[in-house]
């Protein structure tokens, strides 16, 4: 193995997961490698910095994005009104057609077979057009 995959290694038990060698083969080798020792000790002190090193303090600016957002609610345009109106409309629409398919009533009653009081399609009729 090259001394990059030994520290490859090292930083992977830094970081605790795993290093993809025997503990022992490794701490062999960093015994044995002085170069490979002196990046581990400064991989161990930038880990322990990074970990224990205090947040710093930012300035709230909340107040300063509202403002600059400007208000949170625009007025509705009669154009606007109108369209959401309509496609309101059409969604109930939708849901009224669809009612019969969602509660599970999948053959519908054609209005001829209404008319017969026969039970839709029970003789391979085609609807309306079996009359």
């Amino acid at each position: 193995m090259t001394c990059d995959q030994y520290r490859e290694s090292a930083s992977a038990r830094l970081d605790g997961e795993e290093p993809g060698l025997p503990d022992a083969a490794l701490d062999a080798h960093l015994a044995g490698c002085r170069a490979c020792a002196a990046w581990c000790a400064a991989a161990q002190r930038v880990t322990r910095l990074a970990r224990i090193a205090p947040a710093e303090p930012v300035p709230d600016l909340s107040a300063a994005v509202l403002a600059a957002v400007g208000p949170l609610r625009r007025r509705i345009r009669p154009g606007e009104l109108l369209v959401r109106v309509g496609l309101g409309l059409l969604a109930a629409a939708q849901l009224i057609l669809a009612w019969p398919s969602l509660a599970g009533h999948d053959a519908l009653p054609v209005v001829g077979e209404l008319a017969y009081g026969r039970e839709p399609f029970e003789d391979g009729g085609l609807g309306l057009l079996d009359l």
